[in-house]
This record gives C-alpha cells, structure tokens and sequence, in this order.
C-alpha cells in the first residue's frame, strides 16, 4: 500500500501487540472455552404439520395406572408397524412430539410414554428397586 492513509486505516485494524505462539494458542483455548460453555439456540425450529395424522396426548392403562403418553399416527391406518419414541430426562415435549410425527408420516404409529411418571406407579418398585 503506497497511500499512507490507506496504510494508516489497515494498520488501525492490527493488534497493537506482536502475537507469539504461546499467546495464540491461549486466546484459541479460551475462545474454544467460551464458545463451549455457552448455551445452544436453535436458529431454526422443525416442526412436523400433524395434517392426515392422528395426532395427540393419550393414557395408556398399565395395571390400573394411567401412563400418559403422546400418539401419532397415520389417520385411518391399521396395523401398523409400532416406533417407540424414549425421550430424555425432560419428559414428552414439542420436540419428543415432533419426532413422533416424523414417524406417523413414514407410516408408523409411533407412541413417546411418559416414563418420567414412572416412579409414580405403584407397581414400579419391583420393576426398578431404589
């Protein structure tokens, strides 16, 4: 660059301090650190239309306990193939309920129970002691 305010302007854009090797690799460990501990956002969010699906929170009877539970399935199939759908320790949400539509629209009725509420069912100490 010949012009000098041209140059002046580049220069204005440098670190005012000389980089070594050592520096870099701490400011690229912290800037990894902090990009890790930071919380993810979504951008965008998937939604599955429920349109020609069966679709809904139900109760499914375990021993006399109503486990609920969220169904999906095409709307007017039979005997269909079954998907269950486990969710995480959050228990059905959108995005659990979501996944099960998924499925309903690959011909499955897919059903995500409730396991959360396990632990609620009387019957459940034998199956899972502590």
């Amino acid at each position: 660059m010949t012009d000098p305010v041209n140059r002046a302007e580049f220069d204005s854009l440098l670190p005012t301090r000389d980089f070594s090797r050592r520096s870099f690799v701490q400011t690229a460990i912290g800037s990894g650190f902090a990009a890790a501990v930071l919380p993810v956002v979504a951008q965008s969010v998937i939604t599955t239309p429920a349109d020609g699906l069966l679709a809904g929170e139900v109760a499914i009877d375990v021993k006399g306990f109503r486990m609920p539970a969220y169904r999906a399935a095409p709307a007017g199939g039979q005997n269909l193939p079954v998907v269950l759908v486990i969710s995480e320790i959050f228990g059905v949400h959108a995005h659990i309920a979501d996944v099960a539509r998924r499925f309903a629209r690959q011909g499955y009725l897919a059903i995500a129970p409730s396991c959360s509420c396990a632990r609620a069912m009387p019957a459940a100490t034998a199956m899972w002691p502590g």
